[in-house]
């Protein structure tokens, strides 16, 4: 029997109803210019306020929620069939403008005893792929009724007392339902939870466990740091990351937890989730050791804390690009040069510095042409985009082509002509470990995009490393909805 889980107006929720979920009407807002599209009048509007959880228009019209941005996605119901103790679950969305509104669907599998969760036929391995796409109510639904299949089944029902939340909670209980923070560590720290062995030591059954899961991250499993672990388990995540980074103090591994420090930490531990933990650090590392063979570890550590406040600020492309850039050029950089950009941390001129130097570096080196091999699933990204959405009525036509860059030659030709330091990409895109996809308009190069091999965006951005506005996002996000691709996340997004 299928049920319905339909939207809810009047509670701002999902409700379960023996009725098909149907589009709703949503409100229009454009917050920048703190505009409404008034669907009585068909005309765009300035908001005159707010009353009874309703924006009231410039004409005097109550619009309520949703509140959403024009041709932003918005799930207005889910159809769910159990069959066997599988769910099939039917996603139900639309995307609407202000001429009008268009539905699309998406099909999920969940199959709690192979420990599965598929999308539109693809394994999901990364909750952040499909973060969004489950409502609360439908995940909390799904999560009592496998609690009662476990309590039948092993006679204990497992609890769900945890900070997780929305699919992570899902996934976390899928792969391991009695012991959710170890599904929450081996996310960040690359533990592979589909292991038979992680499975068994994930129920709780081993006494031995926690002290398993410690020496995986190739850290001591004291008392001190168990405790540390039932108290704060994603503490354990960034204790592990600056032992990894070569700090043996103990004191200073006790700051592990700081909040900048944990900022810049998210940064590796979460955006590459198919990447090794050591290979996604390695720039970072390659920092850290040249710093600490000339330098004290409390100055290194004070240099890393700078590093996380830039990233932390507007300048945050700066930090992740001079890291990767500092990797790749150190051994041609001078100490004096070293000690600059410890004392500085990598700001724009740092960038820029690096960007230079990496150029001079492959000019002498590697100068030839080196061809990819790209997947077939990369390139069904390449599009021609024609859109009447485009803010100024004769942007450039309004034709937009997406294409992959399929050799070093055009990463370095995007990069000379963006201004940005895409050319050093090279060795990652070679590995597979990075697909650069880039957006032309009239000739002129757009947009510049990275998609990490979990086909999720890590970043975006446009000539100058400037962040993506006006006709460019909205182009942008309309490629993104017709790829099925996830918005990309990041502190500047």
């Amino acid at each position: 029997m299928i049920k319905y889980w339909v939207y809810n107006q009047t509670i701002d929720g999902f409700i379960e109803s023996e009725c098909q979920p149907c589009p709703v009407t949503p409100t229009i807002l454009d917050c920048k210019k703190r505009l409404v599209f008034c669907h009585l009048h068909k005309t765009w509007e300035k908001i005159s306020g707010i009353q009874d959880n309703a924006i009231k228009s410039e004409c005097g019209t109550l619009m309520r929620k949703p509140f959403i941005k024009e041709y932003a996605e918005f799930i207005y119901g889910y159809e769910i069939l159990n069959t066997g103790g599988i769910y099939y679950i039917t996603v139900l969305s639309q995307i609407s403008s202000t001429n009008g509104i268009k539905t699309s669907e998406q099909y999920m599998r969940i199959d709690p005893f192979k420990k599965e969760i598929t999308c539109d036929g693809i394994f999901l391995r990364n909750i952040e792929t499909a973060e969004n796409i489950l409502c609360k109510e439908v995940i909390d639904t799904i999560i009592d009724d496998i609690r009662e299949k476990y309590k039948i089944k092993f006679g204990i029902k497992p609890e769900t007392s945890t900070k997780l939340s929305g699919l992570t909670l899902l996934f976390a209980f899928i792969k391991c339902p009695y012991n959710l923070n170890f599904f929450m560590i081996a996310h960040y720290w690359d533990i592979n939870t589909d292991d038979y062995n992680f499975t068994e030591l994930s129920h709780g059954a081993c006494p031995d466990a926690q002290s398993w899961m410690l020496k995986t991250m190739n850290i001591t499993p004291t008392r001190k740091l168990k405790k540390m672990y039932i108290d704060e388990p994603k503490s354990i995540v960034y204790y592990a990351a600056a032992h990894f980074l070569g700090f043996t103090d103990v004191n200073l591994l006790q700051k592990s937890t700081s909040e900048n420090f944990r900022f810049l930490i998210d940064y590796f531990t979460i955006r590459f989730p198919l990447e090794k933990t050591g290979s996604r650090m390695e720039g970072l590392k390659t920092f850290t050791k040249d710093m600490l063979e000339f330098n004290s570890q409390i100055n290194v550590w004070n240099s890393l804390t700078k590093i996380a406040r830039l990233y932390r600020s507007s300048d945050g492309i700066y930090v992740t690009d001079g890291i990767r850039l500092y990797s790749k050029s150190s051994p041609y950089i001078t100490k004096k040069e070293k000690f600059m950009i410890m004392k500085q941390g990598f700001n724009r001129n740092i960038h820029d510095f690096l960007v230079n130097s990496y150029q001079d570096i492959f000019n002498k080196t590697i100068r030839r042409n080196v061809k990819f091999n790209i997947e077939q699933y990369y390139l069904d990204l390449e599009s021609i985009i024609v859109s009447d959405c485009l803010q100024t009525a004769n942007s450039d036509d309004g034709k937009w082509n997406f294409l992959v860059a399929k050799d070093s030659e055009t990463l370095r030709t995007i990069g000379s002509q963006m201004h940005n330091c895409v050319a050093s990409y090279t060795e990652s895109v070679i590995k597979r470990l990075s697909t650069i996809i880039y957006a032309t308009n009239k000739r002129k190069f757009k947009i510049c995009i990275e998609i990490a091999p979990n086909m999720v965006i890590r970043q975006a951005y446009g000539p100058c490393n400037q962040k993506l506005s006006g006709d460019s996002l909205n182009i942008f996000n309309l490629w993104c909805h017709q790829k099925n691709l996830p918005p990309k996340k990041s502190p500047d997004s």
